[in-house]
């Protein structure tokens, strides 16, 4: 399985950062990591995420720290 983060999830990312920084530094930084972690595991592991249905359309959600991403 080849995994790649396509341009608008990165800027999203940068988004996630941004926003938790306004707090912590030092815990967007951490989120981030985390986020990037478990998508990596995603290699290994490609079923992790939970199976859902949007517009009929089957997509693979994956929760990190609580926040839902839709994977495909």
């Amino acid at each position: 399985m080849n995994i790649e983060i396509k341009i608008i999830a990165q800027e999203e990312l940068q988004l996630i950062r941004e926003y938790i920084a306004r707090d912590s530094e030092f815990y967007a930084n951490k989120t981030i990591f985390e986020i990037k972690e478990k998508i990596k595991k995603l290699k290994n592991f490609p079923e992790m995420g939970k199976q859902t249905e949007v517009d009929g359309k089957k997509l693979d959600k994956l929760f990190i720290n609580r926040i839902g991403f839709f994977i495909n």
